[in-house]
């Protein structure tokens, strides 16, 4: 077995190639590099490291690799190696291809899972992943290109294709796993956005870099936690199915019930998931509230299906209503507002009757903080503040999203139980993911800004209860984030729920 030093060696031809500095971003103070021009790899240099990250970019100089020095350091020490397409193929005998896409978005399948590499996803999903060779993002027409390696599963060499193109069916990513623990994963690396600003860094609006990373990290560092890919945004009446599924969830540690709390602004049912001690301390958890923020929708469902588990919070002890979709319409219409233009997230403002807004002169209708006709008067919002009344609340989870980097604040009896749910939050996020927002110049790990007591309805350590909201990335144009948004949704909302329950 390697030796469990934590570091990861880059062998590569390019030295602080962007993938190189974008590993070391993701793990600071842990990346090292060997340059093949100086010279060539051997079993001594890769003995203190059980984790390899290979890299050529030069067709020229695949001679300068001697890939069965890898490959034996894998199988033979049990290290976890991640390569490139394109010295993967040649060190396996296997053809390589680099092909154009035309017009068209590239996307990969996922023909089969395989724990931790494929976390996040599963079979069926298909993936964004191409490589565009303008400089301007998302072009009408670009040239859309991807790799491949021609092969098919090698039972008796360990290995196992685990994604295709959708064009070609070539194989994309490529496992191989040794008796000793040490694997190999091999995939394109090079295709997400590789544009001249970028260079292939996980831009949040870009659909064909998200997910670059995630393969990788989850063979180095186990990035996804809780996170999982959707193939396409559902419909409300899909989503409603999924939360009615909830009561009949294999293995689940208490009874569900599936409550009708009323109908929304269009006309469609608002549900309700309830589990757990009715009479206990009550979490309640929102999502949806402005229907453009819908990826926090698929966040909550996965906090549930956590949740159910028993292992988070005790469900003797403890009760949970939570309401996934509170906002229909806007979810359906991807818009901010309910069917009467109003923002739901305005209703309930304690300052209701002073409240002007922050973003219009004139407040009417479908204006960015037109607050209603009177305090409560939409049916999404007396639903809310009818749940608010419900007794034994403890805590209330308002999730929403921004096009920015993440925000989360509250307020609560307790202030170091606030300080503490952020802290830990913070540190479950390190080594996971790299982004680079709208505002960004260069890519960051995903980290959220945090602001106990800034929750603007009570004081900190006078609220009644805990009151916690905040902000995910998010209110994208399609689901090529949704494995981050979904973890950083259920990481925030299962840490808050254990943190506050601890506390007790």
């Amino acid at each position: 077995m390697a030796n469990d030093s934590g570091r990861i060696l880059v062998v590569s031809d390019s030295p602080d190639y962007y993938s190189t500095k974008d590993l070391r971003i993701l793990y600071p103070g842990l990346v090292d590099e060997h340059d093949l021009n100086k010279a060539p790899i051997s079993p001594q240099i890769l003995t203190p490291y059980e984790r390899v990250w290979t890299l050529l970019r030069r067709a020229e100089n695949v001679r300068l690799l001697d890939y069965s020095v890898i490959r034996e350091h894998a199988r033979g020490r049990g290290a976890r190696v991640v390569s490139h397409l394109f010295e993967y193929g040649d060190g396996s005998g296997l053809e390589f291809r680099f092909r154009n896409a035309g017009p068209r978005r590239h996307k990969l399948h996922v023909v089969s899972e395989s724990d931790p590499i494929t976390r996040g996803f599963a079979v069926g999903d298909e993936v964004y992943w191409y490589r565009n060779s303008s400089d301007i993002d998302e072009a009408p027409v670009g040239h859309y290109a991807y790799r491949e390696v021609i092969c098919e599963d090698d039972p008796a060499a360990g290995r196992k294709v685990l994604a295709r193109s959708t064009m070609t069916d070539g194989a994309m990513w490529i496992e191989e796993r040794f008796e000793s623990g040490g694997l190999i994963l091999a995939y394109d690396l090079f295709s997400p956005l590789d544009l001249a600003l970028t260079q292939g860094d996980p831009w949040i609006l870009h659909r064909g870099t998200f997910s670059k990373y995630i393969p990788a990290g989850n063979v180095f560092g186990g990035t996804v936690r809780y996170g999982r890919y959707e193939n396409r945004k559902l419909s409300p009446e899909e989503v409603l199915g999924r939360i009615g599924a909830l009561a009949d969830l294999p293995g689940r540690a208490a009874q569900v019930e599936i409550r009708e709390e009323g109908l929304s602004s269009e006309g469609t049912p608002v549900l309700s998931v309830r589990f757990g001690n009715e009479s206990g301390p009550r979490f309640q958890l929102f999502s949806a509230k402005h229907g453009m923020e819908w990826e926090n929708v698929y966040g909550m469902l996965i906090t549930l299906e956590e949740l159910l588990k028993g292992d988070v919070i005790d469900l003797e002890r403890f009760c949970v209503v939570a309401v996934p979709l509170l906002n229909p319409f806007g979810y359906r219409n991807g818009c901010r507002h309910n069917a009467n233009g109003v923002d739901l997230n305005r209703q309930l403002r304690r300052d209701w009757d002073r409240f002007r807004g922050w973003s219009d002169e004139v407040l009417e209708p479908w204006t960015f903080d037109f607050k209603g006709r009177g305090r409560a008067s939409e049916p999404e919002s007396q639903i809310e503040a009818r749940l608010g009344e419900e007794p034994n609340k403890l805590c209330v989870i308002d999730a929403h999203e921004m096009a920015g980097a993440p925000i989360l604040g509250g307020a609560g009896p307790n202030q170091e139980v606030l300080r503490g749910l952020s802290e830990q939050v913070v540190a479950n996020l390190k080594n996971r993911y790299l982004i680079r927002y709208l505002t960004d110049a260069t890519p960051r790990q995903l980290t959220l800004e945090c602001y106990p007591g800034k929750c603007g309805a009570d004081d900190p350590g006078t609220a009644p209860c805990y009151a916690i909201w905040y902000e995910n990335v998010g209110q994208l144009p399609d689901v090529h984030a949704t494995v981050m948004q979904t973890d950083l949704a259920a990481e925030i909302n299962l840490t808050a729920m254990r943190s506050i329950a601890e506390s007790l």
